[in-house]
């Protein structure tokens, strides 16, 4: 589709000269379309704010023929931060420089709607400032930034050129802030749901803590009645409840208790030293699962448990000789066990080929 755009593009009366009229129009747009695939595919990829600022800035002023771009954030204090610079000279630009919102900036905050505005209105000190002042610019366009219901920060695009930016600059630019907001938004919403599970996996611990100071209480003697009807009574129960072994005398001492309660072989080696409690106590209940899971579904007869802290992360695996073809998708046990890692920003990977054997293997930030 593309080639045969450009080559039904009109040229001179030579047939040799640049596109004229509408086939420069044309080619502009897919450069534009092109550029915007660039920036949405990194959106899609979930890439940090940084990188995807400073690409932004780098397509807006390659689009718009201007000589300096910059990304920033309206701060609640009547001040904005700059959170991406570029400019055509390649200058170092430091993110973090904060200075006062300007006229021109209010007015774009206030009203949601684009702005132009030259010198004037540009800050008078700060670095990005001084290499603004230094390339002589004479004329800015700035978009908003949308976010939450606010306008959350601009897009500027800045040139040394007399002439103003033409008439659709603000148009492309829009676009552009348009797949920013997503990637701000979708930060946000990443960010929302790790703390709604943070707070859901905190409430079920405490919940824990006070059935184990109350072992009388009558939600607990219906819960011990339950447990005490199954085959692996004694592991459901310490998977589901937190032992003082954990809170005194770390993960270790924690495994070491469990597996007096598991009728199955177990080879284990733990090795750190005591770590923060989120880290010990996710680190437990993904080994009690994974043992229950192996004695309750995957009739194994043997496991390997391991845990060692590599790099700033704890690093665990346990691996079963059972029969493999664990699917996380059927049960919460398995499933639930990927919520609680990633809400202390862990990954898990769990391997089941048939016949294989089930390997779980979790990375936990040990900070």
């Amino acid at each position: 589709m593309w080639c045969a755009a450009v080559q039904s593009l009109p040229f001179g009366p030579d047939g040799a000269g640049e596109p004229a009229g509408t086939g420069r129009d044309v080619l502009e747009i897919v450069a534009e379309q092109a550029a915007l695939r660039r920036v949405a595919t990194l959106v899609a990829r979930g890439v940090s704010h940084e990188e995807l600022f400073a690409v932004v800035n780098q397509e807006l002023a390659r689009l718009a023929g201007a000589d300096a771009a910059a990304l920033l954030r309206f701060e609640p204090d009547q001040t904005i931060t700059l959170l991406a610079g570029w400019t055509a000279a390649g200058a170092p630009v430091p993110a973090g420089e904060r200075e006062p919102v300007t006229a021109a900036l209010r007015r774009l905050r206030d009203t949601a709607r684009s702005v132009r505005f030259g010198p004037a209105d540009v800050p008078l000190t700060g670095p990005f400032i001084t290499e603004i002042r230094r390339l002589g610019i004479r004329a800015a366009v700035a978009v908003p930034i949308q976010a939450g219901g606010r306008v959350w920060g601009v897009s500027v695009a800045a040139s040394q050129s007399p002439e103003p930016f033409p008439p659709a600059t603000e148009t492309r630019m829009a676009a552009f802030a348009e797949l920013v907001a997503t990637a701000i938004g979708n930060a946000e919403s990443r960010a929302e749901l790790a703390a709604s599970r943070a707070r859901a996996i905190a409430a079920a611990d405490e919940s824990r803590r006070r059935i184990q100071r109350d072992p009388h209480d009558g939600a607990q003697q219906h819960l011990v009645d339950t447990i005490l009807r199954l085959k692996l009574a004694k592991a459901e129960l310490v998977g589901g409840i937190m032992p003082a072994a954990l809170r005194h005398g770390g993960l270790r001492a924690a495994v070491r208790a469990l597996l007096r309660h598991i009728g199955l072989p177990v080879s284990v080696e733990v090795m750190p030293d005591r770590l923060p409690a989120h880290v010990e106590t996710t680190a437990y209940f993904v080994i009690a699962e994974a043992l229950t899971n192996a004695v309750k579904h995957a009739r194994a007869a043997s496991v390997d448990v391991r845990a060692a802290v590599c790099h700033g992360a704890l690093e665990l695996e346990i691996r079963d000789g059972g029969p493999g073809g664990a699917d996380p998708r059927h049960g919460t046990g398995l499933a639930g066990l990927a919520d609680r890692v990633e809400s202390i920003d862990g990954t898990i990977t769990i391997t089941s080929p048939p016949g294989m054997g089930t390997t779980i293997t979790v990375r936990l930030p040990a900070g």
